[in-house]
């Protein structure tokens, strides 16, 4: 069976991974759970080595493992984030549409509906809606995504794109929130808005 996580913890494990694809039959990855120091400081290795689990895998790994009950959890976490309400959503990619719209090699940002599947089969039969921005390149697209991977390093944070041909989306379902600021950093090169983010 499953490894007690609770039991883990209780005998003086400062974190547990569970591997997902062993354990749940789930995509391949694992789910750390304990001290949250530690899992930001793990969490923040996998973003910047591009090995975190992130967008429509987590919400499969999520719904394989059934891990969080409807309940006050509800509040925060991934739970949280995975019954986002699609009006919060399309209204945040508004707000950072508006703030990312002709910053550095961005020539034009937009709010946009996203539908990932969540995941290999069988979890690809079941779809997830969300919204996200889409960014135009001002110039090209080598160019804009040069100035995402600067600001990806400069803030140590990876986000989960999809892109396009002519266009790069950034899902917000699994930002929370309160990032949304370090976000924008990102994607303008790591430079606050207003700065000069455009590559020398």
């Amino acid at each position: 069976g499953f490894p007690d996580v609770r039991h883990c913890l209780d005998q003086g494990a400062d974190v547990v991974v569970w591997p997902l694809h062993l354990l749940a039959g789930g995509p391949s990855g694992a789910l750390v759970v304990g001290d949250s120091q530690l899992v930001t400081t793990v969490q923040r290795r996998a973003e910047a080595s591009g090995v975190c689990l992130g967008g429509a895998r987590l919400v499969a790994a999520t719904m394989a493992l059934q891990l969080a009950p409807l309940s006050q959890d509800a509040a925060t976490g991934t739970l949280a984030q995975l019954l986002a309400n699609p009006e919060n959503l399309k209204n945040r990619a508004r707000r950072v549409a508006v703030q990312l719209v002709e910053l550095g090699e961005i020539g034009h940002a937009a709010e946009c509906e996203i539908e990932s599947v969540l995941g290999p089969s069988p979890w690809n039969r079941y779809r997830l809606q969300s919204w996200g921005v889409r960014l135009a390149p001002k110039n090209s697209m080598p160019d804009l995504k040069r100035q995402l991977a600067q600001g990806e390093t400069k803030i140590g944070r990876k986000l989960h794109v999809v892109y396009e041909e002519n266009a790069l989306v950034v899902n917000l379902r699994f930002i929370p929130p309160e990032q949304d600021h370090e976000l924008v950093q990102v994607v303008a090169g790591g430079s606050e808005p207003g700065e000069s983010s455009a590559p020398s």
